[in-house]
Order: C-alpha cells, then structure tokens, then sequence
C-alpha cells in the first residue's frame, strides 16, 4: 500500500488570542508558538534573502507517530504559510537549508515513505517539490550546501545492533553522487557536518573502539569523532575528543580562517548531568580552546545546541540550561567574541521546560531563536521562536519582566593538543580555569511598551478623540470624544467602538461615509474601524464643545494580550440636534507592559 503525502492544517500563533492577534513590527522582539495538544518543537530556522525565516520542527498533534511542522515566518513573526507533513507512519525533520530559489530542503526519516532517511524538499510557497528515501539509511540529521548541491549526513544499519556513520552529496533533483559509510566496531552515527571550499568535515558520536583510545561503555556515552572528507568524499583526517566518560558535538560550524566552531556538552557519568561545551578548531582539527559552561556539581542538564556567526566576527551559541533561569530548563544564549572571550549570556524562559535548538541571525544582526516551551501558549510543549537583539537583548522598543538571577559560570579551558597522525586519537589534555560571570535571567514575554497612534485622513476635525494615560497590562487609562465643531446638542450619548482591525486593511485612512460626518447634515465622516468585529462601550453624557465624554477602560492583567493592537474609534449619538451621529477620530492603540 502506498502513502499519500498530507498536507494538513497547521497553527502558528503569535502568543496572543487569534481575535486580537497582529504582527510584531520589525525591529522588536517578538515571540510566536505552534503547536496543538502533543508534543511540537522548532528544530531549524534560517533566513532567507528576502528577510524572511523558514523554520521547521516536529509534531505529534495531528498524528501521534510524528509529522514534520514548516513555515515561513515574516521579519514581524506572522507566517505567511504553514505546512503539515506526513503519512500514516512516523516522519519527522532533524536539519533544514534554505535553498536559492526560496524553498528549503528538509531531512529527516520516514517510515510512511518507505523506511529510513528522508529528503524533502519544499518550494517557496511551501508547495512539495520532490521527497525521497535512501536505501540503507535509517535517519539523516544534518544538510549543507556543497559544490555540486548538497551534503548530507546521518547513519545506516551495520549488523542490526549497531549504526554506522553515513554521508553522501546528492545534487539539486536528489540524484546521489557519492556516499560514504564511517564505522567503527560499535555505534556511531553521524550528527551533524560544515561544509568549506575544500570539503566537508562531519561529526560522529562515535562509541567505537579506536587506536589509543577504549570502547565507550555503556553504548549510550560516547565521544565526538570528526572526519574530514574532501569534495569527492575521500577521507583527509580525523580525530577522536575526550574529555570525560561522554561526549556531544550538537553542532559545528565552518569559519572565515578555515577552522571550526563546535557546541555541545560535556556529559557527567549519569544520565541527564553535564555542562554545555564550545570549542574552536584550526583547519586541521587540532583544539585551540575550550570553554565548559555550567554546575559540575549538580544533578543538571546544561547544552549547547546550535551556533551562529555572528556581523561583528564572533559567534552565539543557543542552547538550554537547568542549572539557572527561572526553573524546570531555560533558554540559554551565549555570546563570544572573535577571540574565544565570553562577551554576554543570558537565560529566557518561565518555570516549564524550554529548550533552546536553533539559531539564526537577520539582515540587521538580530538573532532568531527556535526550540519548544512549555506553559506560555497552552499547557502543553509548544515549538517557539523569537527575535531577539545581537546580544541576546530587546530592542529598546520592548520592556523586561522580571530582573537578574545571578548563578556561578564555571570554566575549562584546554591548553594544549598533542601532535597526531589523521588515524590516531586526538587526546584533550584540559585545565580548570577559575572565575564567576553573572547569568542574566529574564522572565517571558517580550514585548513593545504600550503607544497610542492616531488614524484618520483628515475627514474629522483634529481634537475629536483623545487617550489619557497609555494602555499597560493591568492599568487603566480614558479615552474622550468630542464634536469641537458644536453641531450636536449637549447630552448626546457616545459609543466607542473597539475593533481588532481597522476599517482598510494595512491602511491608516478609512471608508468615507456621507451623511455621517460633524460639519452639519449630508458632510462626510470616515469610519476608521472594521465593523464586522467591533464591539461598543458607552461613556458618559457629551457636555457639548470642549466638554469631552469620557469612557474608562482597564486593561487585564494577562501577558497574552502583550504588543495586541485595538483599534478605537468614537461615535456621538444626537437624537434631536442637525447631526445625528458624529464619527469623531480614530487610535490604534498598541498593549505594552
């Protein structure tokens, strides 16, 4: 029986009620979840030219196996498309690249599609191209760009016990070009790979026995393995890390003087111990330096999931700590400077289980991050994604809540590599590197302060609505109608009218309306104000001109209303005077802390 790839409903959301929801301006901070009553997470994004960002994840509510979550995400958070991927069986994505036409190429495994690693790629408007599976392999995890299309890495069956490595470059249709099987005598299964102009180097988790070194055990402890290959997939030289009884490489990126960046962490001889770890390589694999992040001490998982280069030469590493933030785990960003020097950290998150798993930068250096998060949009892990400033702040139009937490950073830097032939293991001597750095513990959400903007062409007097005090969350402020013109009789009942959106849509003017306007029987007024969702509130008396009404409003104290724009217009109600209804001026008025 075949599969029929779906293409099922989806639902980003900016954290917000869907009524009321509006776009973050670019330039802010901003957060946006997906995710329905499983388990969903963000697992890649990136940018694309235009601006925009494509991110991907996994999710099990449509399909409690497994489907693949992707959309494109504007520079504001909204989506533009969403797309739910999946048969009957379990697929899901483990790495994603843009691709130049403005789609994206997603890997993963299958088992609707066949059985084992899954390629698909989507096109701009999130339409499936082509998908396709690979005989022998069982899962790929990572993708970069190469010279003749891409790379891809991941594992293959060895002996039905264990996994071996795998690469192969295939070419833009999918057609493969060359593989190559990396195994030892145990499990290894390659994680993650940067590409360069001379090639491509990959990273294993490797529990193999290798010259020099023991066989890892217990299987699931393992050590990272690196293997460099040139453009046709012949092996250039490896080297094998250790620095305690197991080992991660999450992530590893290429850099301009041909050396590497790798994020992980150092694991603890106990499941769900360890620090997160960032080392930088030279072009042939040999340590330069190591920075070990985290509380040895304690019974807490801290990583580093994913790095980024960064405008300025340096780079930020995106992962998740349970050793600080607010509780359960957190957002950890890490800043470093061209030079290995941590330069910034911060932790982002509530008393859930947040979890940091991707990172990109914008056109103008922001930094979007995505992973999952437990507790802000629904009770249930949702993914998340948000834009951040380049030091992991708000930009100055958003507002914090909460302070500092400070916690103790602990440190490893490694002062040496001994010479190694390409075949032999490269042990990493370390030394304990002593000193504190603050972690800045931010509580959730981002968001714009509150403002107030009048709309309107002109149609209606200036002064015929005004807003005392600013809309935060759990304050108060009034709004006043007026006629300034006089031409309705003192007494006349106001309503305001409050829209989720304005009458034209992206547009500051509204529909101009004859017969409705203050200047006297048949003047135009201009209805500012969407009618199909707006609902009135009354106010006190009008005292005639320069004798506002005022209507009071409170603004709950709900963080899922934070950066929510209102739409406000006024209308005098004259039962005897020459202007029955009087539109007064219409404000946007944007929810801030």
């Amino acid at each position: 029986m075949t599969s029929t790839l779906l293409m099922r409903p989806s639902s980003l959301r900016l954290l917000a009620p869907a009524l009321l929801a509006a776009p973050a301006l670019a330039g802010q901070g901003w957060v946006a979840t997906f995710g329905g009553a499983g388990f969903d997470s963000v697992e890649e994004v990136a940018a694309t030219p235009d601006g925009a960002f494509v991110a991907v994840g996994n999710t099990t509510s449509f399909d409690p196996s497994g489907d693949v979550w992707i959309a494109r995400v504007g520079a504001g958070g909204s989506a533009a498309w969403e797309r739910i991927l999946g048969g009957a069986g379990a697929d899901s994505v483990q790495s994603m690249v843009p691709t130049a036409d403005g789609g994206a190429l997603l890997v993963g495994s299958t088992a609707s599609f066949g059985s084992g690693g899954w390629i698909v790629k989507v096109s701009s408007a999130g339409s499936i191209a082509w998908q396709r599976t690979y005989k022998g392999t069982k899962q790929f995890n990572a993708v970069e760009h190469s010279p003749n299309g891409y790379y891809v890495a991941g594992s293959m069956d060895q002996n039905g016990v264990y996994n071996d490595a795998c690469v192969l470059e295939i070419d833009p249709t999918g057609a493969l070009l060359w593989q190559k099987r990396l195994a030892g005598d145990a499990e290894d299964v390659a994680a993650c790979l940067a590409a360069s102009d001379d090639g491509v180097l990959v990273s294993i988790q490797s529990s193999s026995g290798f010259p020099g070194s023991p066989k890892v055990d217990p299987v699931p402890f393992t050590r990272p393995w690196l293997v460099k290959l040139d453009p046709a997939g012949d092996v250039l030289w490896q080297r094998v890390y250790n620095m305690s009884g197991g080992d991660v490489i999450n992530d590893i990126v290429a850099t301009d003087d041909g050396g590497y960046v790798a994020v992980g962490e150092i694991l603890a001889m106990a499941f769900f111990q360890g620090d997160s770890w960032t080392m930088r390589l030279d072009a042939a694999g040999d340590l330069l330096w190591d920075l070990r992040a985290g509380d040895s001490f304690s019974l807490a998982l801290d990583q580093g999931s994913q790095v980024v280069a960064t405008q300025d030469g340096g780079f930020v590493v995106a992962g998740s700590t349970a050793t600080a933030g607010a509780g359960g785990e957190d957002f950890w960003l890490l800043g470093f400077d061209a030079g290995g020097t941590l330069v910034w950290n911060t932790t982002l998150g509530n008393t859930g289980f947040d979890r940091g798993q991707a990172i990109a930068t914008a056109p103008d250096g922001d930094l979007i991050v995505g992973g999952y998060a437990q507790g802000f949009a629904s009770a249930s892990i949702d993914g998340l994604m948000m834009r951040v400033s380049p030091t992991g702040q708000l930009d100055a139009g958003c507002q914090l809540a909460g302070g500092a937490t400070p916690n103790e950073w602990t440190s490893q830097l490694s002062i040496g590599v001994p010479a190694v032939t390409p075949s032999n293991l490269a042990l990493v001597p370390t030394s304990p590197l002593g000193g504190t750095l603050p972690i800045d513990t931010w509580s959730f959400l981002c968001a714009p302060q509150a403002a107030v903007e009048g709309l309107g062409c002109g149609v209606n007097p200036a002064g015929s609505l005004a807003v005392s005090g600013t809309p935060d969350l759990g304050g108060s402020f009034s709004i006043e109608l007026d006629n300034p013109l006089g031409t309705q009789t003192a007494g006349s009942l106001p309503l305001l009218a409050l829209s989720a959106a304005p009458a034209v849509a992206g547009s500051s003017c509204g529909i101009q309306v004859p017969g409705f306007g203050m200047a006297g029987p048949g003047a135009v007024g201009e209805l500012l104000v969407a009618l199909p969702s707006f609902q009135t509130l009354p106010g006190t008396p009008w005292g005639g001109a320069g004798s506002p009404s005022t209507v009071a409003l409170s603004v709950p104290n709900d963080s899922a209303l934070l950066g929510i724009s209102i739409f406000a217009q006024g209308v005098l109600i004259d039962a005897v005077g020459p202007v029955t209804i009087g539109l007064t001026e219409g404000a946007e008025l944007q929810l801030g802390n």
